[in-house]
Formats: structure tokens, sequence, C-alpha cells
């Protein structure tokens, strides 16, 4: 027992709980390993789901006096739960954590894609919550458009607390991002074990209700702040929009949180409606991407704090420092070169980057791959371009476009007067595969060949991926 002592001290989380047959279900739970004996011969070392963690504190009796405290403390608190459901199979699930709020003034409205809500999910919401609100929409804007727009529709002089949250999807089995990894359904739970556990939800509750300076709170993990590439889009935006935010914000990953509702103000104030926002589509950062940082990022320059929760993570340590190692975020921070955010946002930023190297090269050496041929660059669209081949050029910059890349000859015209105005920015670098192909750069190395010819050497930016 003196081990189970000295594992669960690790966490005070849980330490009102004096019932030792309950504590060793927790820490298994919780995915400690644990190597001891015990005369418990019913408790099997084996990882139990949060519903089942859920199951086991709800039988500890100082636990329900802590929950009743609480409730009986915050009881004034008015309440917006705001879900954007477009994974419907998740309601099980979600509706699970939103059983804590009972006991609460909450009310609950439910925003659905059109094209994924059937009868039987209404039927299941409303027999979980029969006043609850059930909005459809187009898919635009992914989970926070609909967000904002019931925002628009809501008055926040009503509500003290404003809990977001959407159906994360579990579809990636994988994925490493903001120097953490997440399997399966680990990012999904992060995000609402932080804010809507049998514990947290009333730590949550009461942080938003009784802390002058608490703004916004979440899973203590999952409050990040973005690489450079996605600060300078989302900067960008903000700016437009003229919403005061800091240059290095932080936010919320995966975009579940409670917050105080007065802090929306600002985002109400936008009027920003439905067809503001693109279709939902992954591979572009889009305003809603933009959006869902700043929503959260507004709070710190109206003077409030970020609030972490304690969540159970699963840190994967060693797999983390092999990707680390190799993440491509790494080439944004050495200041030899400039990469164009938006090539990298959408072909690097998730790719590993095993090694990479300066190198001076010919242009006559670098080549170009193009729907399976294998081109020098006096063979390329821009360079033909150059040459007076207008209308092969304007066919390619239609075929780019339908992959997101919007090209055009006037876009290719000011690149080409910025350097002949300005130089060449030389830490602006093509980038080349270990083969010499060219992997972004191509129009800044056509320009050049056209100037200098194709023994003319420049440095290039070579990647072993």
């Amino acid at each position: 027992m003196k081990r189970v002592k000295q594992i669960f001290s690790i966490s005070n989380e849980y330490k009102f709980i004096k019932n030792e047959k309950v504590k060793l279900k927790i820490i298994q739970i919780l995915g400690f390993k644990i190597k001891f004996k015990t005369n418990i011969n019913k408790i099997k070392k084996q990882n139990f789901s949060l519903i089942k963690l859920k199951r086991y504190l709800h039988t500890s009796l100082k636990y329900k006096n802590l929950k009743q405290h609480y409730i009986n403390k915050n009881k004034d608190a008015k309440i917006l739960v705001c879900l954007h459901l477009f994974y419907p199979e998740l309601w099980n699930a979600i509706s699970k954590y939103l059983n804590n709020l009972k006991g609460y003034n909450y009310d609950l409205v439910v925003t659905c894609s059109e094209a994924y809500l059937d009868n039987k999910i209404i039927k299941k919401i409303k027999h979980f919550k029969p006043e609850a609100k059930i909005i459809t929409y187009p898919n635009r804007g992914f989970d926070i458009a609909p967000f904002i727009d019931v925002l628009n529709k809501t008055d926040l002089e009503n509500y003290d607390i404003i809990f977001k949250l959407h159906s994360k999807g579990t579809a990636r089995h994988f994925i490493y991002i903001y120097e953490q990894i997440f399997k399966k359904d680990d990012w999904f739970f992060n995000l609402y074990n932080g804010i809507l556990s049998p514990k947290n939800t009333h730590i949550t509750i009461d942080r938003l209700f009784n802390d002058e300076k608490a703004g916004i709170v979440a899973a203590e993990n999952l409050i990040v702040n973005d690489p450079l590439h996605k600060q300078f889009f989302t900067n960008s935006i903000a700016k437009n929009y003229n919403i005061a935010i800091n240059e290095k914000y932080h936010f919320i990953a995966g975009t579940c949180f409670a917050i105080k509702a007065e802090l929306l103000k600002p985002i109400k104030a936008l009027n920003l409606s439905l067809h503001d926002f693109e279709p939902s589509k992954r591979g572009e950062f889009s305003l809603a991407h933009a959006m869902e940082r700043i929503v959260c990022a507004c709070i710190e320059p109206q003077g409030y704090n970020f609030c972490g929760n304690l969540t159970p993570h699963n840190e994967y340590k060693n797999l983390c420092k092999k990707y680390k190692k190799y993440s491509a975020l790494r080439l944004l921070e050495d200041e030899r070169f400039k990469i164009d955010y938006e090539f990298f946002y959408k072909y690097l930023e998730m790719t590993p980057v095993k090694n990479y190297e300066i190198v001076r090269i010919k242009l006559k050496d670098i080549k170009r791959d193009w729907n399976g041929k294998i081109l020098s660059l006096k063979e390329c669209h821009p360079y033909k371009y150059l040459l007076g081949e207008t209308k092969q050029y304007e066919e390619y910059c239609a075929e780019n476009r339908k992959f997101g890349f919007f090209m055009s000859k006037q876009r290719f015209s000011d690149l080409l007067n910025k350097i002949n105005k300005n130089h060449y920015d030389t830490k602006l670098m093509p980038i080349l595969t270990k083969d010499n192909f060219i992997a972004d750069g191509q129009h800044r190395a056509c320009i050049l060949l056209y100037k200098y010819g194709e023994n003319y050497e420049i440095d290039c930016l070579r990647l072993e991926l």
C-alpha cells in the first residue's frame, strides 16, 4: 500500500477520496503503470474508460459532498452551452460529460450540419434536455462559424459563462502537434476532461464565476502558442478586422473551452455572418482557422487570464522527442533563410524533415516534376511566360487554382517588378528535394534564369524528407 500512496501523491486532484479501493481504481484509470501486490482480487491491472472513471468517482460520499458544495456556491451562475455536433455518433459520449452540469442553471444550443443530422439524434438531444435548441447550418466555417452565429443571436448580458464545445473528430489515429502526440481519441478526451470531467466541471464554473481575472478555462496542456507561420496568418486577419490580440497570443488547441460571456463582446461586434466563411475545407488557413484563435486570444488584451485544469494526458515522451527532433517547425527558427508561409502550411508543417542544408547550385541543375514529366527550368511554364507564351501560363494558373494555389499573371508580374526594383531576396531561397527537384520558388528561379542565364548560381534550401 506504501507504493500506492507514493504514486497517488503525484496528483492532488483526488486526495479527498479516503476509500482505498476507489483510489486504486482511479490510479489505474489515470494511466499510471502500477506494480504492486494487493489482496483486492477484484481490481485487475487494466485501463478503464473515462466513463468508468466517472462512475467510480461518484461512489465516494466525500466527492458527492464536494460537488454539492460547488453547486450551492455557484447556483446563481447563468451558463450557456454551445455544442457543434458535426459528428452525431459522438452525442452519447458528449452527453455523459454534459450530465456533470446537472444542478446548474444552463441552456443548451446544439448546432449541426444539415447533411449529418437525423431524427434519432434530435430525439436523443430532446430526451436529454427537452428545452435544448437545435439549429442546422450548411457546412461552412467548421465549428467556429455556427458558434459566432449563435453569439450574434444571443444577448450576452443574460449569461455569465459560455461553454464552447464541438464533436472533435477522432478519425486521425496519430498526430504530432504543439509538441504533443495525440492518438485516436486522446485529443477528444483532453478537451472534455479539461472542462467537463466530474471534478473540472465545478472547478471551471467556480473559477469563471468567482475569480475576477479568470477569463477562459480549458485543459492545461491545450493552452498553446502558435508557430510563426500561423501567427502571421492570424495576426494579419486580426489586423484586417481591427481586433486587438497579442502578437504571440495564446489559444486553446481544439477550441473546447469555457469563457466569461462578457469577453465575447468584441467578437460579436465584428458582425460576421455565416456567409463570411468559406465552405469547410482542410489544407488552407481560412477565416475560420484564424477566428478560432482570435476568439481565445482577444481575452488577454482585455486584461484577463487563461486558466488551465489538469487532466489525464498520455505524454508519449520518447516518441515526442523523436518527432520534435525531425519537426519541420525548426526550419522557421533558422534565420539563415525564409520560407513562404503558405507553402509551409500546406506541404511542410506536418512533414518530418530528417535533415536540411543550404547548397549552392547552378540554375541548369534544378529540375521540376510536373504531371509525371521531368522538366528543366527552361521548360517550365513561368519561364515560357517570360518568353511571351501567355496562353499556356493562363492554363497552368487555372490548374493550380484547383489545388488552392492562387496563381495569376498579375501575381507573377508583381513578383517580377519586386525583384527588378528591390533585387532578389537571397534569404527567400528556392526549396529543393535531395534530388534537386524544386518544391517551392519555381517562379523566382525562372526569373533569375531569364535575367542571368542557366549557369547562374544561387543558394537553395535542400531538404531530406
